[in-house]
């Protein structure tokens, strides 16, 4: 019995050491794979933390162009405003012209007088009013339903910057009236 038990722990390790030895095979392939794992999320981080300074920078360019573009917008709206103003100072400079030269011709008013009042007065005073045949015209500052009035429902209406066009012509830019957007209220016409 004596050799019995002496052999007995020698039996146990004997069959005990192949399952330690698997054991330790399996935690070193384990340890590799921690750190291969490891490795590939340290990868995995350095490249996230480049998209994400990718992803940084475009979104920079963008809010950069985006300003540049709502600027270039912006002076553009300018522009047209400006040059929208100079042609109805044009045409109703044309127009104050033409009705001096009408109106000094039939002897109603010297053009020396017409001259001399104030640009938004000639342009208001022989318009808007019943003339001497009963006739009604456009003046400035009427508002958008005197117009409709007046003419009847535009062909098409646009918006270009402070300025609302009523077009009365099938052919663009030959009749229309100007609105300012703010007030609605007339600033000019053309052909009519």
């Amino acid at each position: 019995m004596r050799t019995v038990r002496h052999r007995l722990p020698q039996t146990m390790a004997l069959a005990i050491a192949p399952l330690i030895l698997a054991s330790c095979a399996d935690l070193i392939e384990f340890r590799s794979d921690i750190a291969r794992l490891r490795a590939d999320l340290h990868a995995n981080t350095q490249i996230l933390s480049q998209l994400s300074a990718r992803v940084d920078e475009l979104e920079r360019r963008q809010a950069a162009t985006e300003s540049a573009s709502q600027q270039t917008q912006h002076e553009l709206s300018q522009a047209i405003e400006v040059l929208l103003k100079r042609a109805l100072i044009a045409d109703n400079r044309k127009a104050i012209r033409e009705s001096g030269r009408s109106q000094s011709m039939e002897g109603e008013k010297p053009e020396k007088e017409v001259q001399q009042r104030p640009e938004a007065t000639q342009r208001a005073a022989p318009l808007g009013r019943k003339s001497s045949q009963g006739e009604k015209h456009l003046s400035l500052g009427m508002t958008q339903e005197e117009v409709r009035r007046m003419l009847g429902e535009p062909l098409s209406i646009e918006e270009a910057g402070s300025y609302i066009f009523w077009q009365y012509s099938p052919r663009s830019n030959q009749q229309y009236v100007v609105f300012e957007r703010a007030n609605g209220q007339v600033s000019g016409w053309r052909g009519l």
